[in-house]
C-alpha cells in the first residue's frame, strides 16, 4: 500500500488490534483516511510519529515501509516476534520476507547449512533464541526492534522500541495484593481478547482443556454475549486420542463446551497421517522443530481452516505464570519450601513422587552447575558420544563452545523464578512455540490470535513477584485465581499438563523404523532431531 502520493509505500504482514483507537487519535490531528484497514492506520502513524509508531502499536506484526522523502527503509517486528521478518544481503542488495525459504536462490545466495546453530539444536534442542537460523547468511529481525536502512549511505540503526522491566525481589503473599493483581490480570486479558476478535471475517478458537486455552475460550464468550451477537456461536477446535487415555483431553473439552453455546471441533491425528504430512510439515516450519507435537497443532489448523479465517488461542502463558513444572526448581531456589510442600494435599500419589523426584533431580543439577566448568564437562560428553559420529558437525563443535550457549542455557535454573520465565518467554521457549504457531496456522491460510502475548500483560506479568505465580503448590496461581468464576472448577484445579501433545513416544518407535533409521538406535529426541536435521540438509541441497 502507498500513503501520501507515493511517497510512503509499505509491504506488512499482521494485524494492529488498536487500529481503531489509532485512527481516531490521529484524525483529531488532522488526518483523514480512505479506506477502513489497520494498514492505512500505520501509514498514518508513521507519518505522525516517525519509527517509533510502533511504541503506539497494540498487534501482531512484521513490515518493511520504505521512506521515499528520507531514502530510508523500516524493518519492523512486534514485541515478541509473533510474527516473523527474515533477511539476507548479497553483495549491495537486501532481501527480505516473512518465510525463509522465500529467500532461497534470490540473486547468489545458495542456501547452506548453518552448522553451528545445527549443533546448538542437535545438544540442547534449543533453537529460536537469537537472530540466527539455522540456514547460513540468513538472519531474523530481532522482536522489538526497527532496523532503520538509509539507502544513500548504507548505514543501518537497530533501534529497540520496547524495554521490559522485571520484577526479582522476593516478597511474601498478601492475599489483599492477590486480589489487586487477579482483578487487573483479568481485565487486561479481557480487553486482550476483545481487541483480537476485531475482524471482518469468521474468528474460532483452539482448545485444548488446558487452563490456558479454556481462559481464551471463556473470554470470547462473555464478549459475545456482550456485544450482543444475534449467533453468538463460538467455533472450537481440539485434537483429541481416545486410544491413548493419558493425554487425551476429551473430558475436560467437553467440560468447557457443555450446555454453553459453543460448537467443538475434534480431530484425532494418527500415525500414518504423520507420516503421509511428515514431508509437508518438516517444509512449512522452514526449521527443525523439536518433536512430534506440533503435529496436532498442524492438524487444529488445517480442521479450522475448514469454517474459519482468525483464530485465538493460549500461546504464552506458561512463559508469563510459571506453567512447567521444571519452574518449582527456581521456586525451591528462593526458600519457598513449606509452599511447594503443600502440594502433597493437591495431587495424586504417584504424580507426587514424580514431581518430587523432578525436584530432586533438578535441584541436583542445580548444585552441580555452581561449578563453572560444568557445562563444559557435559557438552564434551554429549560430543564424545553423539556429535563425533556425524562428520559435517565436528568440525563446528568447536565453534558452539566459544559462544558460551551452554552456560547460558543451562545456569538460567541457577536464577530466581521470575528471572528464569523472562529468559523463557524472549530466549528459550516461547520464541520457537510462536514461530511453530505461525507457520502451522499461515500454511493453512489461517491467522493466528495470542492474547497473552498481549504487551500490556507482559509487562503486567513481569511485575508479579514470584510468590504470586507458585502458591500453595500450585504454579499459575493467580492466573487460576483471576478467572475461578468463569472456569470450572475441575479445570482450575487441574495440576497437570498436556496441550496439543502426540503419544509421541510409541510414535516414535514406528517413526524411525519407517524411516530406516538403523537398528540399534535410541528411540529418543535426540534420534528425532538428528532425523529432522538430515532431512533439513537434504531439503537446501
Amino acid at each position: 500500500m502507498s500513503y501520501k502520493q507515493g511517497k510512503l509505500w509499505i509491504i506488512y504482514n499482521g494485524e494492529i488490534y488498536n487500529y481503531l483507537e489509532l485512527r481516531e487519535q490521529l484524525r483529531s490531528k488532522g488526518y483523514t483516511f480512505k479506506t477502513q484497514t489497520d494498514t492505512e492506520v500505520v501509514l498514518a502513524a508513521y507519518d505522525y510519529w516517525g519509527a517509533n509508531c510502533t511504541r503506539h502499536f497494540n498487534g501482531d506484526w512484521a513490515y518493511a515501509l520504505y521512506d521515499l522523502e528520507k531514502n530510508q527503509i523500516i524493518l519492523s517486528v512486534d514485541r515478541v516476534g509473533v510474527k516473523s521478518l527474515y533477511f539476507a544481503q548479497d553483495g549491495n542488495c537486501l532481501i527480505f520476507a516473512s518465510e525463509i525459504k522465500a529467500l532461497y536462490n534470490i540473486n547468489s545466495l545458495i542456501p547452506e547449512p548453518n552448522y553451528e546453530s545445527l549443533s546448538i539444536y542437535l545438544l540442547t534442542s534449543l533453537h529460536d533464541f537469537s537472530n540466527e537460523t539455522m540456514v547460513k547468511n540468513i538472519y531474523k529481525a530481532k522482536p522489538s526492534y526497527n532496523v532503520i536502512i538509509n539507502l544513500k549511505t548504507r548505514k543501518i540503526l537497530n533501534i529497540k522500541y520496547w524495554q521490559k522491566h522485571l520484577n526479582i525481589r522476593n516478597v511474601k503473599f498478601s492475599n489483599s495484593k492477590a486480589d489487586i493483581y487477579a482483578n487487573d490480570i483479568y481485565n487486561i486479558l479481557h480487553h486482550a481478547v476483545k481487541i483480537r476478535l476485531r475482524s471482518d471475517v469468521n474468528i474460532g478458537s483452539c482448545l485444548s482443556g488446558g487452563l490456558d486455552s479454556s481462559i481464551v475460550v471463556a473470554l470470547i464468550n462473555k464478549n459475545l454475549k456482550n456485544q450482543h451477537i444475534l449467533d453468538p456461536l463460538q467455533l472450537t477446535f481440539s485434537a483429541t486420542y481416545p486410544n491413548y487415555p493419558k493425554i487425551d483431553e476429551t473430558k475436560w473439552i467437553d467440560l468447557i463446551t457443555y450446555n454453553k453455546e459453543i460448537k467443538n471441533y475434534k480431530v484425532n491425528p494418527k500415525i500414518n497421517e504423520f507420516l503421509n504430512d511428515l514431508d509437508d510439515l518438516i517444509y512449512c516450519q522452514d526449521e527443525p522443530f523439536a518433536s512430534t507435537s506440533i503435529y496436532a497443532q498442524y492438524k487444529v489448523m488445517k480442521e479450522a481452516s475448514k469454517f474459519v479465517k482468525v483464530l485465538l488461542d493460549g500461546q504464552g502463558a506458561d512463559e508469563l505464570f510459571a506453567g512447567y513444572k521444571i519452574y518449582y526448581a527456581n521456586y525451591l531456589r528462593e526458600g519457598n519450601y513449606l509452599d511447594i510442600l503443600k502440594k502433597v494435599n493437591l495431587v495424586p500419589t504417584k504424580e507426587l513422587i514424580g514431581d518430587i523426584l523432578i525436584l530432586v533431580k533438578i535441584s541436583t543439577l542445580i548444585e552441580i552447575l555452581k561449578v563453572q566448568k560444568f557445562h563444559k564437562y557435559l557438552s564434551n560428553i554429549i560430543y564424545n558420544k553423539k556429535i563425533k559420529k556425524i562428520p559435517p558437525l565436528t568440525s563446528e563443535f568447536n565453534q558452539v563452545m566459544k559462544n558460551n550457549i551452554f552456560s547460558r542455557y543451562f545456569k538460567r535454573y541457577q536464577k530466581s523464578l521470575n528471572s528464569l520465565l523472562f529468559l523463557d518467554e524472549f530466549f528459550f521457549k516461547l520464541p520457537h512455540l510462536l514461530r511453530y504457531e505461525d507457520r502451522n496456522s499461515m500454511k493453512w491460510s489461517v491467522e493466528s490470535r495470542t492474547p497473552f502475548t498481549d504487551y500490556r500483560l507482559i509487562e503486567y506479568a513481569l511485575s508479579i513477584p514470584a510468590a504470586y505465580k507458585i502458591h500453595h503448590g500450585y504454579n499459575k496461581w493467580i492466573l487460576r485465581y483471576a478467572f475461578r468464576d468463569i472456569i470450572p472448577r475441575n479445570i482450575i484445579t487441574r495440576n497437570d499438563k498436556i496441550g496439543f501433545e502426540t503419544p509421541e513416544h510409541i510414535w516414535l518407535k514406528k517413526i524411525l523404523s519407517c524411516l530406516e533409521i538403523k537398528k540399534g538406535s535410541k528411540i529418543n529426541h535426540f534420534a528425532w532431531r538428528y532425523y529432522n536435521c538430515c532431512r533439513f540438509i537434504e531439503n537446501l541441497q
